[in-house]
């Protein structure tokens, strides 16, 4: 089962979903990623899902501001690396 994904430097411009539970670290820095959905790493249909094995996930670099959709990452056990403001 996947654990680590690195995409680092590859011009993408969205987050591919659905992620793998199984996933524990996400690299995505220096891309152009712009927004997230609400469930692209919740589960909307289940507010009790904790995604506990992510805990690496990086946004550094992408033109995303994160304070813009907070309920994205709301199942986190970390909030992602990138830009809050």
């Amino acid at each position: 089962s996947l654990q680590f994904l690195y995409l680092t430097d590859n011009n993408i411009d969205y987050i591919p979903v659905p992620l793998p539970d199984s996933l524990r670290s996400i690299h995505l820095q220096r891309n152009n990623i712009q927004m997230m959905h609400e469930d692209t790493f919740c589960n909307l249909n289940d507010f009790n899902y904790i995604r506990n094995a992510l805990e690496d996930i990086r946004l550094d670099g992408n033109p995303i501001n994160l304070s813009k959709t907070p309920q994205a990452y709301i199942c986190l056990p970390r909030i992602p690396v990138g830009n809050l403001v």
